[in-house]
């Protein structure tokens, strides 16, 4: 599972995020950004706005 840390800049927001393509976000099997409520923000390859830090990939 990958995990980080999605900081919006404008606002300072963040958020704690997991990888998956479980989410109506998803598009052909393209993973997402999803908070602990299943909420998505982007997608991991492409991030948009969000600064992505704090990446961790477990087993």
């Amino acid at each position: 599972m990958k995990t980080a840390k999605l900081t919006n800049p404008i606002n300072g927001a963040s958020v704690r995020v997991i990888a998956t393509t479980d989410s109506c976000a998803s598009s052909y099997g393209r993973e997402v950004w999803v908070d602990a409520d299943g909420t998505p923000y982007c997608e991991v390859d492409a991030p948009g706005l969000y600064e992505i830090t704090e990446i961790e990939e477990e087993d």
